[in-house]
C-alpha cells in the first residue's frame, strides 16, 4: 500500500520541485522526495490511506459529479479516471475537483481512451 502511494506521490512530486524527471529517474533514490512521501503518508488517516488505492471513473461511463465530491471532500478517493466525455469537460470536472479540494492534497487525474471531439 505504502509503495502505492508512493507512486502517486512520485508523479505529483514532479511539479512540486519543478524539476525535470525522466522514466530513468523513477528507480534513483532522492532522500528529498523520499522524506517529502514519507511526511505526506505518515499524515494521512488509516481511511485516506485506503482511500489511496480507490481510483473512481468520472465521465458519462462513471460516477456523478456530485458522488465524486463527496468522495473527495472525505478523503475517500486517490485520484479519478476520466472516461468517455470531452476534453472541455474534462478541464472543467478537473477545475472544480481542484476548486474542491484545496485545503486538502493534489489527486491523481488519468484518461485512457480518445476524447469525443466537442
Amino acid at each position: 500500500m505504502r509503495t502505492l502511494f508512493f507512486v502517486g506521490i512520485f508523479f505529483c512530486g514532479f511539479s512540486v520541485y519543478g524539476q525535470n524527471y525522466s522514466l530513468e529517474d523513477f528507480f534513483l533514490y532522492d532522500a528529498e522526495l523520499e522524506q517529502k512521501v514519507d511526511s505526506i503518508f505518515e499524515s494521512l488517516s488509516d481511511t485516506s490511506r485506503v482511500g489511496q488505492m480507490i481510483i473512481p471513473a468520472a465521465g458519462r461511463l462513471g460516477k456523478s459529479q456530485a458522488h465524486l465530491n463527496e468522495l473527495l471532500s472525505k478523503n475517500y478517493i486517490g485520484g479519478i479516471l476520466l472516461l468517455n466525455g470531452t476534453k472541455a469537460g474534462f478541464t472543467e470536472m478537473v477545475a472544480d475537483f481542484n476548486d474542491l479540494n484545496k485545503k486538502t492534497r493534489d489527486y491523481l487525474y488519468s484518461t485512457l481512451q480518445m476524447l469525443s471531439p466537442v
